[in-house]
């Protein structure tokens, strides 16, 4: 005789109706565990496909900027950790000598440590920083600020070489996988426009998250003036002031009114019955 196999539930016995709702119970601890278990995997699923892109963004902000022979210009280093935490920066940046002239390299803040700037002035910079144990390197940030002069307009840009290399707390080795680049293109403008000088969390918010474009969009209408309306041409415009107008005028004035009439007839009644 076969040895009996004990198949899976078998301790589940329904002889009733009343054993319903163990069966239930069971079910639902069956089910939670499996979800508690695919909730658990996530990060390493998440984390994976991370990798695939690129754990640590980098980016010129802005990417390409167009310029005047003679005028000095500000480049930003900015970096958006994805939620890891930098430890050090290392980014070899090259550009052109004879088109850009680079007056001054400063700490951005996103790694307080400013551990070598060093500008050759041969068209190579070496910008190296760190962080510390109270350091925030785990939100966007800038890095670094590159102001220059454009001695020619001429085609340029500066380039983060692939020897760059940024490292993170929570793995090994270098993660910068993309390296970016700022193009510099002249203008051919001979009175170009004032440029618009953003705070560093609209920038931040605008290099890396594409959601936020309309804040930047707001903050930047914000700043331009209105412009003036010609005669004979009106602006149809819907303010506060309007709507609690138009409400009035729908709604508490017939009210008004008809209290008024109210009263009037009230007033009639009272000084007949006094008669």
């Amino acid at each position: 005789m076969l040895p009996h196999i004990p198949y899976p539930f078998e301790f589940i016995h329904i002889k009733s109706l009343k054993d319903l709702p163990h069966l239930v119970i069971v079910v639902s601890l069956i089910f939670g565990i499996g979800i508690g278990v695919y909730l658990a995997l996530q990060p390493q699923i998440f984390n994976k496909q991370a990798a695939g892109d690129s754990i640590v963004a980098v980016k010129f902000i802005p990417e390409s900027i167009q310029v005047q022979a003679g005028r000095d210009y500000e480049a930003k280093i900015a970096v958006n950790p994805k939620g890891t935490r930098v430890n050090a920066a290392a980014l070899n940046v090259t550009y052109n000598p004879e088109v850009i002239s680079v007056l001054e390299i400063t700490n951005g803040g996103f790694l307080p440590v400013q551990l070598r700037i060093n500008n050759d002035h041969q068209g190579k910079l070496t910008l190296i920083y760190g962080s510390t144990i109270e350091s925030h390197a785990d939100k966007p940030g800038m890095l670094s600020v590159i102001k220059f002069k454009v001695l020619k307009e001429d085609a340029a840009s500066f380039d983060v070489s692939a020897t760059s290399e940024v490292s993170v707390y929570s793995k090994e080795g270098n993660v910068l996988t993309v390296f970016p680049k700022l193009v510099i293109e002249p203008s051919g403008i001979a009175t170009p426009k004032e440029e618009i000088r953003y705070p560093d969390n609209l920038l931040l918010e605008k290099a890396f998250f594409a959601s936020s474009e309309p804040v930047v969009r707001d903050f930047r209408e914000s700043l331009d003036p209105k412009p003036v309306l010609k005669s004979g041409r009106v602006k149809p415009e819907i303010s506060l002031a309007f709507i609690k107008q138009l409400a009035g005028d729908i709604f508490i004035s017939p009210i008004v009114a008809l209290n008024q009439v109210v009263e009037e007839k009230v007033g009639e009644i009272i000084n007949r019955s006094e008669e």
